[in-house]
């Protein structure tokens, strides 16, 4: 007896823009929908036959990921059936090498990670399999209530993959056609999980993981080739929180599919995308008409076409057991009316929710960034490497914000450790208010190095003949003594944020440094990127060190009665602060601070 995957031929789900979705009837989802969305179980039996054509008395059975598991798992004491998961086909399904589920809660999530772990290793002999969660406890559960039962109440699974002398631990179990499955746990560290091999990887709560750790236990995948003849493939599902988490993050660089529900009140159809619109007070509303609408007809639809990961947004607004008018009441509706709006979008809608707000946005960022912004026939799209032509009149000043060359953040000793790095800017004033940063490089790696970081740093603001030199003064202090000696006092300056000073800026005689108002320094930038007073390079370019910037939020500190900026403890922000010093630098240089 053997299992074969033999997946029907799947297409992927039909992209559209926002804007075409009232005017589009969608044809490409329709013409795949009664193939895609066909849950129902079709097993094909047949004899096993050798390379010579003869009989070796064995039955093959054949179908769909999705259709093995239905005819081999037991849920909950009955044969596994898919007829309310039908949004779940495309994942069991469609064999894309990397697949994020962005998820509200009770949508079977976790159950479908069991299933697919479970299927493929009965389908696969020898097939090594990792699941990775971020605490022990959630690890644990996941193996206790969702694991073991697919294995050990399903009669089919018993009888022909079970046998003695296997393992059934918490953190590891095995199948008797050599199948491993391992589970760990990492939240602050992927020691424990890193160097498994594996061909399927599953990430379970991935608004909790650090990007870095994700990044480090991927790579358990890249001999699956060469161990089973098969890619190694990744499923990375959560629950989002807020838009800085890791999760969203994935999201991005997903095909962002979402559920789209059609209704008859426009000519050939209006799709909804289930939002807190399409809530009704007895069901799922079309947010155009107000009409009942059913979910069972909806269809996946790509609005990131072409990316990396394949993404299904997952909403409890769409899964068939919350439609019947009590449930819907009692999970929907009162949860909408009564709970906190964060709490709501997350947990109910699968949605990221933020209390605090960004204080600029990448459409913000573009604005400042070639081609959007140009000037004076300068090309401003790429970084110097030295001063050029349109630069040699300018006076150029360094800004320095010394790191760690920590890739990951976490906590000790109580205290907050953030992912940070060393940050060397370059800029000066192209014109009156537009600062252009026209060299910007993060140290990394084998760079981390004092010893390597200084020497290189010094050597690129000689070459570009810095006018004078800024730093940040805590971490850096030993570094800034070696700067200070070399260029001297009237060509280098340090800086300390303070939450409480209540100028803009005061001269520490005795330290050699400016203390400057944290909040000050950093609304001002920015307010001055929302008011296009910078020069970036095309966003391509920018994008790392663009993302220091956007890693950044305002929220109300109720002990301090102020607002204050801080940044996800896993995303380093060392690229803002060393472009605030050179600016600062030069501003004080000018005399405009």
């Amino acid at each position: 007896m053997s299992l074969d995957p033999r997946t029907t031929s799947y297409k992927d789900p039909g992209s559209v823009g926002q804007e075409e979705l009232n005017e589009l009837e969608l044809a490409e989802a329709e013409a795949q929908g009664s193939q895609l969305y066909d849950w129902a179980p079709k097993i094909a039996s047949r004899q096993i036959i050798d390379e010579g054509g003869e009989a070796k008395g064995g039955v093959q059975y054949v179908g769909r990921m999705s259709d093995i598991a239905q005819s081999t798992i037991h849920h909950l004491g009955k044969p596994l059936r898919l007829d309310k998961h039908k949004f779940m086909l495309p994942v069991y399904n469609s064999g894309d090498k990397r697949i994020v589920l962005k998820c509200s809660r009770q949508v079977s999530k976790s159950t479908t990670i069991a299933n697919i772990q479970v299927t493929e290793s009965m389908v696969y002999s020898h097939w090594r399999s990792l699941y990775v969660s971020p605490s022990a406890l959630q690890t644990r559960q996941y193996s206790n209530e969702k694991l073991r039962p697919t294995v050990y109440q399903s009669p089919f699974i018993i009888n022909n993959f079970l046998c003695k002398n296997l393992i059934d631990q918490v953190f590891e179990k095995t199948l008797a056609n050599g199948s491993y499955m391992f589970l760990r746990y990492a939240f602050l560290t992927a020691a424990r999980a890193r160097g498994i091999p594996a061909s399927r990887v599953f990430f379970d709560e991935v608004q909790d993981l650090l990007k870095e750790n994700i990044k480090v236990i991927a790579e358990s995948v890249s001999a699956s080739k060469l161990a089973t003849g098969k890619d190694g493939t990744e499923l990375l599902a959560g629950t989002p929180l807020t838009f800085s988490n890791t999760l969203e993050e994935y999201w991005k660089w997903s095909t962002q599919c979402e559920w789209l529900v059609p209704c008859d009140c426009k000519i050939p159809n209006y799709w909804n995308i289930l939002s807190v619109e399409n809530i009704g007070k007895k069901g799922l509303i079309c947010s155009n008409c107000g009409k009942g609408i059913n979910p069972a007809m909806g269809k996946w639809v790509a609005f990131q076409p072409n990316e990396t990961y394949h993404g299904y947004h997952v909403t409890q607004l769409m899964v068939p057991w919350k439609q019947d008018e009590e449930n819907w009441r009692e999970e929907i509706v009162f949860k909408y009316e009564k709970w906190p709006a964060s709490n709501f979008y997350n947990e109910v809608l699968g949605l990221a929710y933020d209390t605090a707000s960004a204080p600029v946005t990448r459409m913000d960022i573009e604005r400042c960034s070639w081609p959007r912004k140009k000037f004076a026939k300068i090309d401003s799209s790429k970084f110097s490497e030295r001063r050029t032509r349109e630069s040699s009149g300018m006076q150029l000043f360094a800004g320095i914000d010394w790191g760690e060359g920590r890739e990951e953040g976490g906590m000790y000793l109580g205290k907050k450790r953030f992912a940070s790095f060393t940050v060397l800017t370059i800029g000066g004033y192209i014109a009156p208010g537009i600062f252009w940063p026209i060299f910007m490089k993060r140290y990394r790696g084998k760079e981390i190095d004092p010893e390597v970081v200084l020497p290189d740093a010094m050597n690129i603001i000689g070459q570009f003949n810095c006018h004078a030199i800024g730093a940040d003064w805590g971490h850096g202090w030993g570094m800034n003594s070696r700067i200070l000696k070399d260029v001297g006092r009237d060509r280098f300056m340090q800086f300390q944020y303070s939450s409480s000073l209540n100028e803009r800026k005061r001269w520490d005689e005795g330290g050699f440094k400016w203390i400057v108002n944290r909040n000050a320094v950093l609304s001002a930038l920015f307010q001055d990127i929302k008011n296009e007073k910078f020069l970036f390079p095309e966003w391509e370019v920018f994008e790392p060190f663009a993302k220091d910037i956007l890693a950044e939020y305002v929220e109300f500190n109720d002990r301090q009665r102020t607002m204050l900026y801080d940044h996800p403890i896993d995303q380093p922000d060392d690229a803002l602060h060393s472009m605030i010093y050179a600016r600062l630098t030069a501003d004080i240089m000018l005399g405009r601070f």
